[in-house]
């Protein structure tokens, strides 16, 4: 018989995880106290409900906090893609361009709704989340921010309709197409 062993603190941290994941998730059940600072919360119910696959693996409540943390950052990933958009933004003039804000605010909708599923039913996983984050700001320095986001926002439509696999949005091909060096060859 195999046994697992875990230690205390681990577990200790692991039960607090789950019960700050619980009780986010349940104040998000809320739909009224929706953070200001986000997209409005009807898009991603909408999203929700068009996908009755993901419903019978994860509630709305979940979902939504799934949301928040994307936009917000959370424990494990501090840096939300609120503060990804005002970085480009700030840093770019760009502001005051409202189609660029608009497209930067679509992509990030996207991600979004898809990201914040259910792990195994998702088509958008951290793998991406982090190359994406990863490529906007390498893209910044090198003034293709704009394109970045294009590219990305295609790639995107082209997951979902089936037109690519996820395993061919890596490194290598955003490296070719937006002549990045991204991570010189790790």
């Amino acid at each position: 018989m195999t046994y697992f062993y875990i230690n205390l603190s681990s577990f200790r941290l692991l039960c607090l995880l789950q019960f700050a994941a619980l009780v986010s998730a349940c104040s998000v059940n809320n739909l009224e106290d929706w953070p200001h600072d986000l997209p409005a919360v009807e898009s991603f119910v909408a999203a929700y409900d068009a996908d009755p696959v993901n419903q019978q693996h994860q509630e709305l409540g979940v979902y939504l906090y799934w949301v928040t943390a994307f936009y917000q950052g959370n424990i494990a990933y501090p840096t939300g893609w609120n503060d990804v958009e005002r970085i480009i933004l700030q840093e770019t003039g760009d502001e005051e361009d409202e189609d660029f804000s608009e497209k930067l605010l679509d992509v990030g909708i996207s991600i979004a709704s898809e990201w914040s599923k259910d792990n195994p039913i998702r088509k958008i996983d951290n793998r991406m989340l982090s190359m994406w984050a990863s490529i906007l700001q390498i893209a910044l320095a090198d003034e293709k921010h704009r394109q970045a986001v294009d590219l990305i926002a295609e790639d995107i439509d082209a997951l979902f309709s089936g037109d690519v696999d996820a395993a061919n949005l890596n490194d290598s091909h955003y490296e070719s197409l937006l002549g990045l060096e991204l991570f010189g060859g790790f």
